[in-house]
């Protein structure tokens, strides 16, 4: 189809970008020439990750084009609007900028012509629009739908080309069979509705949505004074079949404006017009922006003297994923604490120019800690994943009396302690950690009890042989819910008899043929373990192989990636697929096999080697990226097992594996290896909540007193112990050797 798509800030840009990619002739038309100059160059005039990429493709492909050229409009058969309508600093929309901006379109249609808005106007606008058009153009044949926006900063790509659904208004049956051409390479997932309904519903969402803001930061702001945890209501109030999981109730900072403001001024505005009284929505703008001072609130009733205080600002951005700072709080609150006489220091990996309002006010930072030392608060503005990152150059702030005010709790869970001060919204002081030490206190013994893992489903793969049967009995028997998988049906159905011998319930045990390195059979595994049980909570990566045997320069190249794919892409694929889920709930286990390549070099075995060492440092990263989301990721070290792999090095020989390698493998043949159950009894150990908190660890089946950890949660969270890192020369007691 031929669209245009009129208005290309960020609505428009990633609109056009998309829709070409779906294979229709887009045109966008902008009046500003510097924007068609940028885009016309592959510079989208907002930062989104992939939009400049795609922008650049779709060009070259000749699928789309850039003009400011209003003529173009008369060759389009949906003419797209697009355009972002512009707020005041009451969050007032400027719906004239927009109107006028379609009207004046429509002077240059020739044809039929499909009108579609997905600007955000408030309810009745299109009808507003229709009329005109019969008073001035009926002769050509205009008509109007609507398809509210669904922008998500950061995101928008990915949520315009997978949307859970479109919503579209529309009048005439020709019209739905354009919007269906339009629509069909992207989703089938339409909820139908008329115009009005379709303008009403965005307005409606929004305003849904900035209600349970509000209401979530009210009851935040009643459980600092009571002493309750705003996030344990909030898992409270998501476990409610009322309200689910994917409720919007969040404590943390305000919102600040933008779309949920604009919806709630249309509500307000429409509803005033009428005489109509709406308290609940009229109240929502009148709480979001009491909770805007929250930040500057903690820092009054902290300090008497503010005018002395070294302020950091991490994040400047109104959210990660973009560089916009339109609406940002950041910018707002530097602008106070100046007036405030305070110190400000800013960094943003994505800024290095500030705003002219802030400029001689704020000392930006070309890096983080940089902009952090001498400071006596740290206040998290935007949760850019690179904070967490490098989250543990904090640590040496401990005992500088540093304050941390973390609005959203992005990095919760790492400063839950009393040498550094750490601030977030809905958080009594000190009530995480009396949390910790009841976890703390609980007996291994528990893991003893039949309901260890009662009501958890876990996946566990190469669940049929070895250690992962082992594991897939002892979750079995602690009454946990699983799906096995595995290549070998024969493996599977075996194995699956037997583990139900072991289970109250056959129902509890079921079983998948799946190859962990294909995305299409990872996701179809996935998709069935919550078919069958409605829930996920606990992933064992077991699954591997030890590739080829020999000489790197002798090995078959394609076995070598084989084992590649299967050790490390699988074992990181089946975490990518399964964390979404995990995450939607927050809480999840994965435990990841381990095994000796991950620590030591393995001549002749090094395809197995450079993927567990590789998989150990992946489990360690994922870590730092699921701090504060209930999600623990753990690696095993097993020890030496007498399974069908140790048969694979045996009956190579030496010549494949190596002297060394076959004579450790005979040795432990006839001494028999380690228990399989010393590795199942650390697979249970993390996948009960006794370990909670527990991550980004290597842990030995064999030699660590692991058991013993969760009394020194908060030891083990401030160390790199039984972590990858560079050994240094002090490690093994040498004073030679180091820089």
């Amino acid at each position: 189809m031929k669209v245009t798509v009129l208005g290309l800030w960020h609505l428009g840009s990633v609109v056009s970008a998309c829709i070409s990619s779906s294979g229709h002739n887009v045109i966008g038309i902008d009046h500003d020439a510097q924007t068609i100059l940028d885009l016309n160059s592959s510079k989208a005039p907002i930062s989104e990750p992939n939009l400049n990429t795609l922008i650049n493709v779709q060009l070259n492909n000749n699928q789309l084009k850039y003009s400011s050229d209003l003529n173009k409009v008369k060759d389009s058969e949906i003419l797209w609007i697009t355009y972002d309508t512009p707020v005041d600093d009451d969050d007032k929309a400027d719906v004239d900028f927009v109107m006028n901006k379609i009207k004046e379109a429509l002077e240059f249609i020739d044809k039929k012509t499909l009108v579609l808005i997905s600007s955000q106007l408030p309810v009745g606008s299109i009808k507003i629009l229709e009329d005109y058009t019969d008073q001035n153009f009926k002769e050509k044949d205009i008509t109007f739908a609507c398809s509210p926006e669904n922008l998500r900063l950061g995101k928008s790509i990915d949520v315009f080309m997978n949307p859970d659904r479109v919503i579209i208004g529309y009048r005439k049956e020709s019209d739905r069979k354009k919007l269906i051409a339009l629509f069909k390479p992207i989703t089938s997932k339409i909820e139908w509705m008329s115009v009005e309904s379709s303008e009403m519903t965005k307005h409606a969402i929004n305003a849904f949505l900035a209600t349970s803001v509000t209401f979530a930061n009210e009851i935040a702001v009643v459980c600092e004074i009571v002493g309750a945890d705003a996030k344990e209501v909030e898992r409270g109030l998501k476990s409610e079949s009322r309200i689910g999981p994917k409720a919007y109730l969040s404590p943390g900072a305000a919102f600040a404006g933008g779309t949920l403001a604009r919806d709630v001024q249309f509500l307000g505005t429409r509803s005033s017009n009428n005489n109509l009284i709406l308290p609940l929505i009229n109240s929502i703008k009148i709480s979001n922006d009491k909770h805007k001072k929250w930040i500057q609130n903690q820092i009054i009733s902290n300090y008497k003297n503010i005018n002395s205080l070294t302020v950091c600002i991490w994040g400047l951005t109104y959210k990660p994923g973009t560089d916009t700072l339109r609406r940002s709080l950041s910018v707002e609150l530097s602008q106070w604490l100046y007036e405030q006489g305070v110190t400000v220091k800013a960094f943003d990996p994505v800024i290095h120019t500030l705003p002219q309002k802030l400029i001689n006010k704020v000392e930006l930072f070309l890096d983080p800690f940089d902009a952090l030392s001498s400071s006596d608060i740290l206040i998290i503005g935007t949760e850019w994943k690179i904070f967490k990152e490098n989250i543990t150059h904090i640590q040496n702030y401990k005992n500088k009396n540093l304050t941390i005010i973390d609005p959203n709790r992005f990095l919760s869970g790492l400063f839950d302690n009393d040498d550094i001060n750490y601030i977030s919204v809905g958080s009594h002081k000190n009530s995480l950690n009396k949390v910790r030490h009841t976890i703390a206190n609980k007996k291994l013994e528990t893991l003893g009890e039949h309901s260890a893992l009662k009501n958890r489903v876990a996946i566990i793969t190469g669940g049929s042989k070895g250690l992962g049967f082992q594991i897939s009995k002892k979750f079995v028997a602690s009454s946990a819910k699983i799906l096995i998988c595995g290549r070998d049906i024969n493996s599977l159905e075996k194995a699956c008899d037997e583990i139900k011998s072991l289970s109250n319930n056959d129902k509890h045990v079921h079983y998948k043929l799946c190859d962990v390195s294909n995305e299409k059979e990872v996701k179809e595994l996935i998709n069935e373990v919550i078919d069958i049980y409605g829930a996920y909570d606990i992933l064992v990566n077991n699954a591997g192989v030890y590739g080829p045997k020999g000489l790197t320069e002798e090995n078959d190249w394609a076995e070598w990636k084989k084992a590649i794919e299967i050790n490390l892409y699988g074992s990181v694929l089946m975490c990518r697929e399964s964390l979404p889920y995990f995450r939607k709930n927050n809480y999840g286990k994965i435990i990841q096999l381990a095994g000796g390549g991950a620590t030591n070099p393995m001549p002749y075995l090094n395809s197995y080697a450079a993927s567990k060492a590789s998989i150990v440092r992946f489990i360690e990263t994922l870590s730092y990226e699921l701090m504060g989301t209930n999600i623990d990721a753990n690696c095993i070290a097993p020890g030496p097992l007498n399974t069908g792999m140790l048969d694979e090095i045996l009956e190579a020989g030496p010549e494949k594996v190596g002297l060394n390698n076959y004579s450790k493998a005979t040795k432990q043949k006839e001494t028999g290896g380690a228990s399989l159950d010393h590795g199942a009894n650390l697979a249970l150990f993390l996948a009960s909540s006794i370990s909670d908190g527990i991550t980004g660890k290597l842990i030995s089946a064999l030699w660590d007193k692991y058991y013993d950890w969760p009394k020194y949660l908060d030891e083990l969270t401030n160390n790199d112990l039984y972590t990858l890192r560079r050994i240094v020369a002090s490690d093994k007691g040498l004073d030679w050797g180091d820089k």
